[in-house]
């Protein structure tokens, strides 16, 4: 029984195919679990595919008959058609995807009549494929068929008879599936998991891959599992509904992409059969690739508008392509490396005139195009925030002055030349959804916000807290305050990334971050949930936990995008943190910045900037700053309605006090990236010269952001700012004490120099727009500092043990050599 019965290959999604030991036992068990009282199978899988085996050793062990498929009539629906009428086989199996190409031919559809049992598997069940099926057939038998390679063929089976219900069924006779944790802990039925899959039908592991092995094949209470890397719930009768691959989401430029997601939207558009979606390289830019088979011929602009309706918009491929069939592997499945070379199509629309001539040929250079028409979008041709920058580096050269914000709100050469001529302001956001808004409940809620109500108020212990963002350089140093300095469970939403758990990733910045080792207190003080805040469903998982106060640090903090996400992740992750809340009567606390008090767009007299200001027809076309004003409005609002909820502003986040360490990714960070450009030139203009920065500490902001979120239920926003700003000429002092020779140059001698030096060493420069007619680096959006208030919340923060330190040459030194051990200013 322990002997090997065979040993077969999976397909190798990791490019290196793996050896699947499968023994007697394993394969004995799978043949007597009963499958049907039918008299003869079909097979038409190749011998590479295990379906092959359950087809073979069920007939030869349950007394069907068995007819094989010849390899021509496996392949040419002609052929099979003529043997499905000459042997009038009662079960067939095979993926969807193969029923849905033969379907697509009208003499199969009549031949399939035969069938009295039809097993979909090998692939994610399609509902419209069942639906179709039911046309020519409505008395068959249709299962939905699951189960890893691993645990020989099949695991579990579902008789399906309506496609909103949709699973796997229960496990086979001698199998059980367990729905866990990223930590390998059973969840209760409905929480989404691990599928771990165990009995006797768990193979011996992989040949020659003795750590693979370990990390998927495991004895857990004496029973052999296999962890399967699919997502899972298990629903209250004990059925297995799969939620897709673990690992199924991709990278383009920096962006996740749930492949599944994409191609569940294009099933549901009307008349399309089948389609699969990949990352191709189209001039050396990646693009997302969507080839379809349809009944008809689909418009493809139509497609377009209906999947961005749907999905955010870098999720919409920008390559559509219509195929006759879907090329097929031997094993039935779609067969991505055979798919043909996607072409980048747009309909050319000539420039009208000499601007927008000049554009559409600096799109041409920097893009790598030959040619490119008017309407064509920057984005959806291959361009990339890194390439916008060199866009703005060319337009400059002849004379142009482009705003980083200008290509992300102007994406084509003629909107852009319109822009560029004053003909017209291409805002994207809807404004009129800020100003018709009724601000008064707002506005009178935050005169409760005082220090009078602070200090008559009662203090409240933070409690078990649910932290988001833990990943970024704020969320990682709340942690460590939290840990150190209070009691309690910290529980955290957290995605794996890139890493094989969450677990890993968080393993990894604590060690980079500090000294101490905390591994030790994941899975008692440190509780790790894996999710993502955009997603309703991630925050059920925490229901059954004691959570008193949430902290949400988790953002997108870009302040220039191509596309909605940032809406989805800033607004609509929030709105998801708020309903978790208010159900669990647990406090809310949003992190957001400084940044919601920026320019007003009309005079606003004497006003004070300080924690009651909210919205005074301030400029909010930047994105992110809209995003961000959203969100504390959605608090504002949900505070009115009774939640706990307060928000928390902060400023500049810089390097640690303690030791001048910085963010792990100190290369997106704007302010850096300016000075990094400054030190490239090695000049400064006198006017940003003379002018004062915020910076603050993140291990006192962390600090702070803990002591705040403790205060009174009327005091809702604070600025948690470091009042001790320093100036530039300060921080160029500093710089030079290391010899990088950075001299102050009147602003006009600095604008040649930079004309002079027009390439990537000066992209901080450009994306902070302190080339656009001399602004400083945060361009007009922002009030000045000197307009700021921020008294208030720096008293009462004292008043609870927390004193902001002052930027000396000292701190300034630590953190420019700390940012020299990484090379960072080269």
């Amino acid at each position: 029984p322990e002997d090997l019965a065979y040993m077969i290959y999976t397909s190798g999604s990791t490019g290196k195919p793996k050896g699947v030991m499968i023994t007697h036992r394993n394969i004995c068990n799978e043949v007597n679990n009963p499958k049907s009282e039918f008299e003869s199978l079909l097979c038409i899988a190749t011998i590479a595919f295990d379906a092959s085996l359950e087809d073979v050793f069920t007939s030869l062990a349950n007394g069907l008959k068995l007819i094989f498929a010849s390899d021509l009539q496996a392949k040419d629906v002609t052929a099979l058609i003529d043997l499905l009428n000459e042997t009038r086989p009662e079960v067939i199996e095979m993926t969807s995807s193969r029923l849905a190409s033969y379907m697509e031919v009208d003499a199969f559809c009549e031949a399939i009549e035969c069938f009295k049992c039809v097993s979909l598997g090998g692939e994610q069940f399609s509902g419209k494929v069942f639906t179709e099926f039911r046309k020519y057939n409505s008395d068959a038998v249709v299962l939905n068929g699951y189960g890893p390679t691993e645990t020989t063929i099949t695991s579990n089976f579902k008789k399906i008879e309506d496609i909103n219900n949709i699973t796997v069924g229960p496990p086979l006779t001698n199998y059980i599936t367990d729905i866990r944790d990223l930590d390998g802990q059973p969840v209760p039925q409905g929480v989404m998991g691990e599928l771990y899959i165990g009995g006797m039908g768990v193979g011996k592991g992989y040949y020659n891959m003795e750590e693979k092995t370990k990390e998927v094949f495991l004895e857990i209470n004496g029973i052999p599992y296999y962890r399967s890397g699919d997502y899972a719930i298990e629903t209250p009768d004990g059925e297995i509904d799969i939620k897709g691959r673990i690992d199924n989401q991709i990278k383009l430029r920096g962006l996740r992409i749930e492949i599944g997601e994409i191609e569940s939207n294009i099933s549901q558009y009307s008349a399309i059969r089948q389609n699969i979606v990949v990352i191709k390289q189209i001039n050396n830019v990646e693009h997302l690739c969507a080839y379809f088979t349809a009944d008809e011929e689909i418009d493809i602009n139509a497609l377009k508008e209906y999947l961005k309706g749907r999905l955010t918009q870098y999720m919409v491929p920008t390559v559509f392509m219509q195929l006759d069939e879907m090329p097929q592997t031997p094993n039935g499945k779609i067969d991505a490396k055979a798919l043909p070379q996607p072409v980048l199509e747009f309909k050319y629309v000539a420039p009208e005139n000499e601007l927008e001539e000049l554009i559409c040929s600096v799109y041409s250079d920097v893009l790598g195009i030959e040619k490119v028409g008017a309407e064509d979008n920057f984005f959806e041709i291959g361009g990339t925030s890194l390439l916008a920058s060199k866009l703005i580096m060319d337009m400059f050269n002849h004379d142009y002055t482009v705003r980083y914000d200008d290509i992300f709100r102007s994406q084509t050469p003629r909107k852009l030349a319109r822009l560029l001529s004053g003909e017209e302001d291409e805002s994207t956001l809807d404004m009129e959804t800020i100003r018709n808004y009724d601000y008064t409940p707002i506005h009178n809620l935050l005169q409760e916000n005082t220090l009078e109500n602070f200090r008559s108020g009662e203090n409240e212990d933070i409690g078990n807290l649910l932290l988001t963002g833990v990943t970024g350089f704020l969320g990682i140093h709340i942690l460590y305050e939290y840990i150190k300095n209070e009691e309690g469970t910290l529980y955290c939403l957290i995605r794996k990334g890139d890493f094989k758990t969450s677990a890993d990733r968080l393993c990894d910045l604590m060690d980079y971050y500090f000294d101490e080792d905390l591994t030790d207190l994941i899975g008692s003080r440190i509780i790790l949930v894996e999710g993502d805040i955009t997603n309703p469903e991630d925050f059920d998982k925490l229901k059954t936990f004691p959570i008193d106060t949430v902290i949400n640090s988790a953002a997108l903090v870009k302040h220039y995008t191509a596309d909605d996400y940032i809406f989805k992740v800033n607004v609509d992750g929030v709105v998801n943190g708020l309903e978790f809340a208010k159900e669990q009567n647990a406090r809310y606390i949003q992190i957001s910045t400084v940044s919601v008090l920026s320019d007003p767009n009309e005079d606003v007299g004497d006003m004070t900037f300080d924690e009651r200001a909210f919205y005074y027809n301030q400029d909010l076309t930047n994105k992110y700053i809209y995003s961000k004003f959203l969100s504390e409005r959605k608090v504002l609002e949900y505070a009115l309605d009774g939640v706990n909820a307060k928000i928390v502003r902060v400023g500049n986040l810089m390097a640690r006090y303690s030791d001048g360490l910085f963010q792990k990714n100190m290369e997106t960070n704007a302010f850096l990236n300016t000075i990094k450009s400054i030190k490239n030139v090695h000049a400064i203009p006198e006017e940003m010269n003379s002018e004062e920065e915020e910076l603050s500490p993140i291990d006192y902001v962390a600090r702070g952001v803990l002591a705040l979120s403790k205060t009174p239920e009327e005091c809702r926003v604070f600025h948690c700012i470091n009042p001790h700003f320093v100036y530039n000429s300060e921080i160029m002092e500093a710089l030079n004490s290391f010899g990088y020779d950075i001299k102050t140059v009147s602003d006009e001698e600095f604008i040649e120099i930079c004309k002079n030096n027009m390439d990537e060493n000066i992209q901080g420069l450009i994306t902070s727009e302190s080339l656009d007619d001399g602004e400083d680096e945060y361009g007009d959006d922002e009030i000045p500092l000197s307009d700021l208030e921020y008294s208030q919340s720096v008293e009462i923060t004292h008043e609870l043990g927390v004193d902001w330190p002052v930027i000396d040459q000292d701190y300034l030194k630590r953190f420019i050599q700390y940012l020299n051990k990484f090379n960072y200013f080269d």
